[in-house]
C-alpha cells in the first residue's frame, strides 16, 4: 500500500517536487528489510523500476479495486452480483483509459528522472 501511494504521489503530485519525491521513496523502498539485497550489490536499474511502476498502476490497482467493491456489493448493498461486477469494471475501464493517456504523456518525463535517480543510487552505492 506504501508503494501505491508513492506512486500515485510521483505522478499526480506536484512537478517541481517530482524529482525529490521519486528519490525519497526510492530512498525508503531501500531501508526497508524486503529490499535489504538492494544494498548487498544488487542494484536497482531504471527498467526494475518501470516494471514495478507500470505493474501497481495497470494491474494491482485496478484488480485490488475490483475486488474489493465486488466483495464490499455483495455483502454491504443490494444490488445483485451481476450489477456490482458491471459497475466495477466500468469503473476500471474509465480508470485504464485515464492511467494509459497518463502514462503515455508522462512517460518521457518519468524516463529522466528514473534514469537520473537510479544513477546517482547506484552511484552512491560504489
Amino acid at each position: 500500500m506504501l508503494l501505491l501511494q508513492m506512486i500515485l504521489n510521483i505522478l499526480l503530485g506536484d512537478p517541481h517536487e517530482r524529482q525529490f519525491k521519486i528519490r525519497e521513496n526510492i530512498q525508503i523502498l531501500s531501508e526497508k528489510p524486503a529490499f535489504n539485497n538492494l544494498k548487498e550489490g544488487i542494484y536497482i536499474n531504471a527498467v526494475k523500476v518501470k516494471k514495478l511502476l507500470y505493474v501497481f498502476v495497470h494491474l494491482v490497482g485496478p484488480l485490488s479495486y475490483f475486488i474489493i467493491s465486488t466483495v464490499w456489493g455483495t455483502f454491504f448493498t443490494t444490488k445483485s452480483t451481476f450489477e456490482n461486477i458491471s459497475d466495477s469494471l466500468s469503473v476500471m475501464a474509465i480508470y485504464h483509459v485515464f492511467m494509459s493517456l497518463l502514462w503515455f504523456f508522462y512517460l518521457d518525463r518519468l524516463d529522466k528522472d528514473i534514469n537520473q535517480i537510479t544513477k546517482e543510487i547506484n552511484d552512491n552505492k560504489m
